[in-house]
């Protein structure tokens, strides 16, 4: 949807959100990090809406689909997890208790993103791409003599 459309209320919250929480984080300030990723949560969420009424209209049929899809997953649980240990822990423990993280992140999310670009781009790499495919298909004359393909009317 457009600007204007009715889940275009959170798209201006994940920027500054993530602003604000590597702000808070670079500083010490544990409960302005909190609240700037809290906001980036927010807008994550709200920019989800358009891929949930998608998926509702079509479910996923491929491999990238449910790949992207899981990428998805993978990082908002990354995130609760984040938000988390944001919360619970002292300024000073922070960062030491997120570096376990890093291979959600990097695996998860990552790798999920990676594996479902690679298996939409695939075929057409291993396929040959356009060119392969011209070279099988007959050409026009020989498609409108045996009634597969109609010329235009003049």
């Amino acid at each position: 949807m457009g600007r204007g459309g009715r889940h275009a209320w959170g798209c201006g919250w994940p920027r500054p959100g993530l602003a604000v929480a590597v702000g808070g984080l670079l500083a010490g300030w544990r409960w302005v990090a909190l609240m700037g990723l809290v906001a980036y949560a927010v807008g994550g969420l709200a920019v989800l809406a358009p891929l949930v009424d998608a998926l509702r209209r079509r479910r996923p049929h491929t491999g990238a689909s449910w790949m992207l899809g899981a990428a998805i997953v993978w990082f908002e649980l990354t995130l609760a997890a984040n938000l988390v240990v944001i919360a619970a822990r002292p300024a000073a423990e922070v960062a030491a208790a997120l570096e376990p993280l890093l291979p959600l992140v990097l695996v998860g999310f990552v790798g999920q993103v990676l594996l479902g670009s690679l298996l939409h781009l695939l075929p057409a790499v291993l396929g040959g791409g356009p060119a392969f495919h011209k070279c099988d298909s007959p050409p026009v004359g020989v498609q409108a003599r045996h009634g597969r393909h109609r010329p235009p009317a003049r």
